[in-house]
């Protein structure tokens, strides 16, 4: 055998390797409806988007987990887990690599209730400069982005366990306003039909795009990064 058809060999082989090579990727075990159930059981928008790119696409083997948040960013930096789906932050890029191509994008807008005082408040000072000040605000404890986003409108908001509770504040009178993620809100107004009175605003507050991070610990996955950037690039 010749030593080119020795490298073509070598070079099938390795392909189908790295093909068959499980890529492990965590999820949030509890935030419906981008992620959702334990372990291998996990469901939802972000395990739907990975397995179409990865598995029906690029023809990878993927095992999707679902644990704790916190756990699952802590799996992927000590290289437990190969990957995440979720912003790159500086914090996370120390850590892993990104790819260049967004998978979602998660569109943060207002809540309140329908032809309430509130509601126009917030309609005619939508970056909460003046009047919408002295609107009472409810968010999840732990939503670093809610602390972030209140403190620079330098608002105080109410903290509850989950923007169930938040939801159901409004339609009580009890607060005024939710500024959340639209796909969370939306799929519990969907399921709560005491819930009905409660509209989204217009107003787009934030646009958070999220992409694929790879570990450091997985470098020799780094080139599925490219591969989904030219996926992504050729469905534009």
């Amino acid at each position: 055998m010749s030593f080119k058809s020795i490298f073509v060999v070598f070079s099938l082989l390795l392909c189908q390797f790295m093909y068959a090579e499980e890529v492990r990727i965590v999820y949030a075990n509890k935030w419906y409806p981008y992620s959702y159930g334990d372990a291998e059981n996990v469901k939802g928008i972000l395990p739907g988007i990975v397995e179409e790119l990865l598995v029906n696409k690029l023809n990878y083997t993927v095992r999707h987990i679902g644990v704790p948040w916190n756990r699952a960013q802590s799996m992927v930096r000590s290289g437990e887990a190969d990957g995440f789906v979720t912003a790159a932050t500086q914090e996370r890029l120390s850590y892993s690599k990104s790819s260049s191509q967004i998978l979602y994008r998660l569109k943060f807008q207002g809540f309140s209730l329908k032809n309430s005082s509130a509601q126009l408040t917030l309609r005619t000072d939508p970056e909460i400069q003046s009047e919408s000040k002295t609107l009472k605000y409810c968010d999840v404890i732990g939503n670093g982005w809610a602390v972030e986003f209140y403190e620079k409108k330098q608002v105080l908001f109410h903290r509850v366990p989950t923007i169930l509770n938040c939801l159901k504040m409004l339609q009580r009178k009890r607060q005024d306003v939710v500024i959340h993620s639209v796909d969370v809100v939306e799929a519990i107004l969907a399921k709560e039909p005491s819930l009905k009175e409660i509209s989204k605003s217009e107003h787009l507050y934030q646009e958070v795009a999220f992409q694929l991070l790879i570990s450091n610990r997985s470098s020799q996955l780094f080139p599925l990064l490219n591969e989904v950037d030219a996926i992504l690039k050729a469905d534009l």
